[in-house]
């Protein structure tokens, strides 16, 4: 055996190849029960309950193959510098997605995809190949905005914007698949936050208050979420001695509805992933 490093990991949904992946990694468990007796004199004892796992992939780029509530065959593949592979796969169920778009700092933009297991994990020597074009995405100088199509309003300064998707699926274990755990599509939900200067604090949206709200990922496309509240503003203030630029911090959270209004969730394509 010789220790490598894992510098071509790739990760694929079914048939389909992620692009651009950062890294991938699994936690595979048992949950095991306590019995301590009157014949493990004194000592803790335990037997193999239900086996479970949980993983997570980054990618670089905005929009991912799988998204939150999706089930489907995973496969983690590291390739070997001489030959073969070592890998990681199982039926998974995506638990949530997060967005990070760091414009301020000039990064990449990247998602992070969770996975939860929805079938057993089992370990083998599968090998992928990542050939598509590179997907990353500088995050300098995107946007928030609010508003929809005829009133779109731009958050001045914008220095970062975050924003997590995911779905609470429901966990179960029965004699359908014995010992493993399983999971069902749950509610949907999301929480954003964004980051901005400003010299002007009739700017800052009202604590309360509901909107349409665009994270943009290019100068054109963007993901955009309908409806959404202010939750909190944060971090407004001075910092005299740091000699800190002003600024606020806006989180808030996703409605399905607002009053008669059904919501959704768009992606950079303009597709629904809710509902």
């Amino acid at each position: 055996m010789t220790v490598i490093a894992g510098l071509q990991a790739t990760v694929r949904k079914g048939a389909s190849t992620e692009s651009t992946t950062a890294g991938w990694k699994v936690r595979d468990l048992s949950q095991s029960a306590h019995c301590p007796a009157s014949n493990t004199l004194g000592g803790d004892q335990t037997t193999a309950g239900n086996s479970d796992w949980f993983g997570f992939y980054r990618n670089y780029g905005h929009t991912p193959i799988v998204f939150p509530g999706d089930t489907f065959a995973f496969l983690g593949s590291i390739k070997k510098p001489a030959g073969g592979a070592i890998s990681a796969s199982g039926d998974a169920i995506c638990q949530r997605l997060t967005l990070h778009v760091p414009g301020e700092q000039g990064g990449n933009i990247q998602y992070q995809v969770e996975l939860a297991g929805n079938g057993a994990l089992t370990y083998g020597a599968d090998s992928l190949t990542d050939s598509s074009n590179v997907a990353a995405v500088n995050a300098a100088g995107r946007k928030a905005s609010w508003g929809g199509a005829d009133a779109e309003v731009d958050v001045p300064e914008t220095r970062l914007m975050r924003l997590a998707f995911g779905t609470r699926n429901r966990p179960y274990a029965g004699s359908g698949l014995p010992g493993v755990m399983r999971r069902v599509e749950g509610i949907t939900y999301a929480q954003w936050v964004y980051q901005c200067y400003t010299d002007d604090a009739t700017l800052i949206p009202v604590r309360g208050s509901t909107g349409i709200l665009r994270f943009y990922v290019t100068a054109t496309t963007y993901w955009e979420l309908k409806w959404v509240r202010v939750e909190l503003i944060d971090e407004f203030g001075a910092e005299i001695e740091g000699q800190k630029n002003v600024g606020y911090t806006v989180a808030g959270s996703w409605l399905a509805r607002l009053g008669t209004e059904t919501g959704y969730i768009k992606d950079p394509s303009g597709v629904n992933r809710w509902p």
